[in-house]
Parts: C-alpha cells; structure tokens; sequence
C-alpha cells in the first residue's frame, strides 16, 4: 500500500541552488522605492492569484548580493528562454499544481508544499 512520507525530499527552487541559503543578509527595498517602482502593481500582474502576492512580493523586494545566487537565477532564465516549449508546458502545469497544493492542505498534507 502506498504510504505518504511525513518529511519530503528538499524541493526544487527557481530562486536558490540549495536549500541551505541564509537569507539573513539580504536586503530589502526602502518603501519610497517600493512606490516609485510601483511593487504593488507589478505583484498584482505576475500573480496566478491572491495568494501568492505576499510570495511574489517578498521575491521582488528581497535585494540578494550573492554571487552563486545571482549566477543561479541568470542561469535558470536562460534555460527558460532557451527551452520556450518547456517553459510553456510548466506553465500550463501551473493551475493543476495548485490544485494539488490546495488539495493537500486540506488534507493535512500541507508540509508537502511548505503550506
């Protein structure tokens, strides 16, 4: 019989190449640039819906100085406009794996998707 793990595997991230990243040291947008950026307007348009706005928002108002982090993210934006078939059918998975995200969190299955 199939059995659910109580601790999953680390996840994959877009955004760090381990999970082992202190985020202590970075920095964050003063509120006059937040507004001159116009932040809030921006989140509202990248977002898939409201709840990721706090999400989208920590991720682009959180400054990262680090090297391997910067080289990890340019590296993950040339794969995506170098495969735009891949980055096509990851988007189009989206909806279903908020489905699934939702679904295990109501289901007490939360931890699998850092709910």
């Amino acid at each position: 019989m199939f059995q659910i793990q109580k601790h999953a595997q680390p996840g994959i991230s877009l955004l760090y190449p381990s999970d082992n990243v202190d985020r202590s040291a970075f920095q964050h947008w003063s509120k006059n640039a937040l507004a001159d950026l116009a932040v809030d307007k921006l989140v509202k348009a990248l977002c898939h819906g409201p709840a990721y706005e706090h999400s989208v928002r920590e991720i682009l108002v959180t400054l990262c100085s680090d090297p391997e982090i910067i080289t990890y993210r340019q590296e993950t934006l040339e794969d995506f406009i170098g495969n735009p078939e891949f980055a096509a059918k990851l988007a189009a998975l989206l909806p279903l794996m908020e489905r699934l995200r939702a679904y295990a969190g109501n289901r007490g299955m939360a931890h699998f998707w850092g709910v």
